[in-house]
């Protein structure tokens, strides 16, 4: 693959076994956006330059001069060409880069088990190795209850779910718009992360629990405790909601790079109904409680208070009833 070397801008190579991006100046990446094994994603990317310690000085020493030797021996000339400069000064009215203990909390994250190196040129990059099997990411779910509890075993029988009250069904999620610009989605993937982390332990909170799907949309499905308990969550300067809120406007608003989204249910007492089989507690059966699907809740008009639950049209052997 040739290296590119123009303005910032983002090339495609369209093959075969998927795409590949690169992004060169100010950033550079190569992704792979594709769920097979074995794909791996790199990126190369700027890291803002800090003085915390001798190493870091000694650092920044060796790459000041060398940084305009690089462009000397490139552009013929120590300043940057008009047009580079007209794009930096683009990039910076809506992005900065990460520093490298930003990079590596974002790396363990979202991206568990990457290899994170930082370069000179205030450089670092990222290869993660695909985890994920083919194609089932958006498929294959992970669940967490309230306290963080592992998922309970298989319950190999028809049951329902009850959670007395008014309760919310809180859905939301993410849709990676341009897999390419990863510093602008990985930082709202790792802030859902935070969240769940900081409502899963927080009992008083009100939230209950939570199941999720990845992919390039995501997908949580979330129960709490009443609206309340979620608005006053989600404002509440002290958590970790607003803070990602508002870091989100001021470096994506609504520039099309990656999307948020979500979707709120008061549910009132007596108008849902569930039914599990041969699952474990799952959903509303792990945010409440489960209970035998059997008498006036063997049908769905019957967990809905609606019959007596003798009007199943199929019978548990099979057959079609009536």
């Amino acid at each position: 693959m040739k290296p590119y070397w123009g303005k910032p801008a983002v090339r495609n190579f369209r093959e075969e076994d998927g795409n590949v991006g690169i992004i060169r100046s100010p950033v550079r990446a190569i992704l792979l956006p594709d769920g097979r094994p074995g794909v791996v994603l790199l990126v190369l990317d700027l890291v803002r330059a800090t003085l915390g310690g001798p190493r870091d000085v000694a650092a920044a020493c060796i790459a000041l001069p060398l940084n305009g030797l690089v462009g000397l021996v490139r552009n013929g000339r120590l300043r940057l060409p008009a047009q580079v400069r007209a794009a930096w000064d683009e990039y910076r009215k809506s992005d900065r880069p990460l520093r490298v203990d930003e990079v590596r909390a974002i790396c363990a994250a979202v991206l568990p088990g990457s290899r994170l190196t930082h370069h000179p040129f205030r450089r670092y990059s990222i290869v993660w190795n695909n985890p994920f099997p083919a194609r089932l990411r958006a498929g294959a779910y992970a669940g967490s209850g309230r306290g963080g509890r592992p998922m309970a075993a298989t319950i190999d029988a028809r049951m329902t779910a009850e959670l007395d009250g008014e309760f919310v069904v809180f859905l939301i999620g993410m849709r990676v718009n341009r897999w390419w610009k990863p510093w602008k989605w990985l930082p709202v993937a790792a802030a859902m992360g935070r969240m769940i982390r900081e409502t899963s332990t927080e009992p008083e909170i009100g939230f209950l629990g939570v199941e999720s799907w990845f992919g390039r949309t995501t997908l949580m499905v979330q129960y709490w405790r009443s609206f309340a308990h979620l608005e006053n969550y989600a404002t509440d300067r002290a958590r970790q909601h607003l803070p990602a809120w508002a870091a989100f406007n001021r470096a994506v608003r609504s520039n099309g790079d990656v999307g948020i989204w979500h979707e709120t249910y008061r549910v009132a007492p007596g108008s849902y109904e569930v039914v599990y089989n041969n699952m474990p507690a799952f959903g509303l059966g792990k945010a409440g409680r489960l209970v035998p699907a059997t008498g006036c809740r063997q049908t769905a008009t019957g967990r809905l208070g609606l019959s007596d639950g003798g009007d199943a049209p199929v019978d548990e052997h099979g057959r079609v009833c009536g």
